[in-house]
């Protein structure tokens, strides 16, 4: 059984009279137990708002969310906080210093699921062997925000995300504010961890080479929906779509020779009442034809576990 599924979801805002922003559009994927997906894409492709409609802050439009086989994706974000399935949907936030409450010792952060959550009978131990977990000394404990690292910081926000051993953690580009020797190292946490613990991972990031590393399987967004998607390492080496193709090829590579970077003409297509007969990508794609204008494609196989949303790949 997977430890998420989610199908044809859907969230949409209301941005004037009439007027819709498609943030996601019929969305469908699985996170298998023990797997780690990557979530990349530009900004503004609706990787954010699928994960806060996977972590229940925001209500769906449509569509289910499915953990374990149970759909939660019609329980109120408002609600969701006191059902039996908070605990095992955590997450670990983009920013270690901003998720962090600056009059909360590193403990109380911590202990703050444990209390809101959990069994605080004992508390102090829970805490201690989560701190444990991810490389944090007992004497940091005491310590406020001000007084930890970046790296330190970070370990507080991973062990707070992991203290009620959830099934699935969901990691917002968890490295991005820190420093790249920082980051190697709290990367290797998180593999260890994985390993370790047995959850499933959603890592939503912008690095690629991050994702490259980390990642089984890898998920593509384009303007609200999935583009591709398929084993990380198939992917990275032989990209079906053109837009996947664009991101790998802006890669950084040692070596890399000048003009291999793929530039992308134009500006993303409007998320606001897109014309469902146009593909998303038309515009900006160095492949597009006349049919693309008039039929958008749908998700098929192209290789065996690799789907494209493109009609000529």
């Amino acid at each position: 059984m997977n430890v998420l599924d989610c199908v044809e979801v859907k969230k949409h805002f209301p941005v004037g009279k009439g007027a819709l922003l498609h943030a996601v559009d019929d969305v469908s994927f699985t996170i298998g137990p023990g797997e780690s997906v990557g979530l990349v894409g530009e900004s503004g492709c609706g990787k954010s708002t699928l994960v806060r409609l996977i972590t229940r802050m925001l209500d769906l439009t449509a569509g289910d969310i499915v953990y374990r086989g149970r759909n939660i994706g019609f329980i109120p974000a408002r609600s969701f906080a006191g059902t039996q399935f908070r605990p095992k949907i955590q997450m670990v936030f983009q920013d270690p210093t901003d998720s962090l409450n600056p009059r909360h010792t590193a403990f109380d952060a911590i202990a703050e699921p444990i209390r809101r959550l959990g069994d605080i009978e004992h508390l102090e131990l829970q805490v201690s062997e989560a701190a444990r977990k991810v490389g944090l000394p007992d004497e940091l404990l005491p310590r406020y925000p001000h007084q930890l690292s970046g790296g330190q910081k970070a370990r507080v926000g991973i062990a707070r995300a992991i203290a009620m051993m959830p099934d699935l953690l969901v990691l917002d580009e968890p490295t991005a504010a820190l420093d790249v020797s920082v980051q190697a190292t709290i990367l290797r946490l998180l593999a260890d961890l994985k390993r370790d613990l047995g959850m499933s991972y959603l890592f939503v990031s912008h690095d690629l080479n991050v994702v490259r590393m980390l990642c089984d399987r890898v998920i593509v967004m384009y303007l609200g929906r999935i583009v591709e998607q398929g084993p990380a390492a198939e992917l990275f080496r032989n990209p079906a779509h053109p837009y996947t193709r664009a991101l790998v090829k802006a890669i950084p590579a040692i070596g890399g020779k000048p003009g291999e970077r793929e530039v992308l003409a134009g500006e993303p297509r409007s998320p606001i009442n897109p014309d469902p007969k146009v593909c998303r990508f038309y515009g900006r794609c160095p492949q597009q034809r006349d049919r693309c204008r008039t039929e958008a494609p749908l998700l098929r196989e192209i290789r065996p576990g690799v789907v494209a949303a493109c009609h000529f790949s």
